[in-house]
C-alpha cells in the first residue's frame, strides 16, 4: 500500500449529547452542539464521515449501545436520524443514570482533510469494515447492543477470550484462552 492509499481516522474525545429535562436527547440543541464539535486542526466534525458509537457513561466506564456509519451522508445528517433517536431515547429511558455520549471515528484524506461522502457502491469499504469491527468489539462489552443488521454471526459465535466467552464454563479461564488474550490484547 502506498502512502497516498493510507486510510486515516481521527478519534477525538467522546462528547456528551445534550438532553432535555425529561432525559431525552434535545434535537433543537443538536445544531448548535455540532457547531462546537471540531478536530484540533479546526475541521468541523459534523461535515465528516466515518463511524460512531453511541454510549452511556457509567461507573464502569462508557457502555456502548449502538454503532453506526456515515458514508453516504455526513455525521450531522446521519447520527441523529429519527429511528436512531428512537433507539437512543429508549435506551436512556431504561437507565436511571449516565451521560449519553458519541464517540466519532472521523475519516481523513492522506493530506489531513475530511473525506467526502459518497453513495457510490463500494466507495467507502473501509468504513463498512470499521463499523463491523466496532460492532464486534461493542457486542463483547455489551451483549444488549441495539444493532441488529448483520450481527447474527457476531451474536452466536463463541470464541473464548475473543467473542462471547461463556460465563462460568468451557475454558474461559484456560491457559489457552489466557495465552490468546496476551497475544491479541497484551493484557
Amino acid at each position: 500500500m502506498k502512502e497516498n492509499d493510507r486510510l486515516i481516522y481521527e478519534t477525538p474525545e467522546p462528547v456528551e449529547i445534550p438532553r432535555k429535562s425529561n432525559g431525552h436527547i434535545d434535537r433543537k440543541a443538536l445544531k448548535q452542539w455540532w457547531s462546537h464539535q471540531v478536530l484540533p486542526n479546526g475541521l468541523e466534525i459534523g461535515s465528516a464521515i466515518g463511524c460512531y458509537v453511541f454510549s452511556i457513561g457509567s461507573s464502569r466506564g462508557p457502555m456502548p449501545w449502538y454503532v453506526g456509519k456515515a458514508s453516504g451522508q455526513v455525521f450531522q445528517e446521519e447520527c441523529f436520524e429519527h429511528h436512531k433517536l428512537t433507539h437512543y431515547n429508549d435506551i436512556l429511558a431504561s437507565r436511571e443514570r449516565g451521560k449519553p455520549c458519541l464517540t466519532l471515528f472521523v475519516k481523513l484524506t492522506p493530506k489531513g482533510r475530511l473525506a467526502k461522502s459518497s453513495d457510490r457502491e463500494g466507495a467507502h469499504k473501509d468504513i463498512l469494515f470499521l463499523e463491523n469491527l466496532l460492532i464486534g468489539l461493542c457486542i463483547k462489552r455489551n451483549s444488549e447492543l441495539r444493532n441488529v443488521r448483520d450481527t447474527a454471526f457476531l451474536r452466536s459465535m463463541e470464541v473464548p477470550g475473543v467473542l462471547n466467552t461463556p460465563r462460568g464454563g468451557r475454558g474461559g479461564r484456560s491457559s489457552g484462552v489466557q495465552a490468546l488474550k496476551r497475544l491479541l490484547y497484551n493484557d
